[in-house]
């Protein structure tokens, strides 16, 4: 059971460490202002959880983490904090980079029916 449940873990671990993407913030009033990496690793320098960081500070003008900047005010149209914003700021994803299909091969034709064997010579 401590086997299976480590087990789990660890996969659980992987499958995060795996499918994690960076996810990004714009400011949308009428100019893209970039606003910072949204992830929880307090050492990234664009993260926004890095309280010492241009866009993690609760000083930062670019920050959604300055309660009184245009990004982090509860009161802003502009910010991140406001349930009613009218142009809160978008999370960006990066791209995926599309499917390339394989290059398509001449269709298989079936085989032709094979015609029945028949003895070379009578069999007595």
């Amino acid at each position: 059971m401590k086997r299976l449940l480590t087990l789990f873990a660890l996969l659980a671990i992987l499958a995060v460490a795996g499918s994690a993407q960076s996810l990004y913030g714009y400011s949308n009033g009428g100019y893209s202002q970039y606003l910072g990496q949204l992830s929880a690793n307090p050492f990234a320098p664009d993260s926004t959880s890095n309280q010492f960081g241009v866009y993690g500070s609760q000083f930062s003008p670019y920050s959604i983490n300055n309660q009184f900047g245009i990004y982090g005010s509860p009161f802003s149209p502009y910010s991140a904090n406001n349930p009613f914003a009218t142009q809160a700021p978008v999370i960006v994803a990066p791209r995926v980079p599309e499917f390339t299909p394989l290059p398509r091969l001449a269709p298989i034709r079936p085989l032709a029916p094979l015609a029945p064997i028949r003895p070379l010579a009578p069999l007595f």
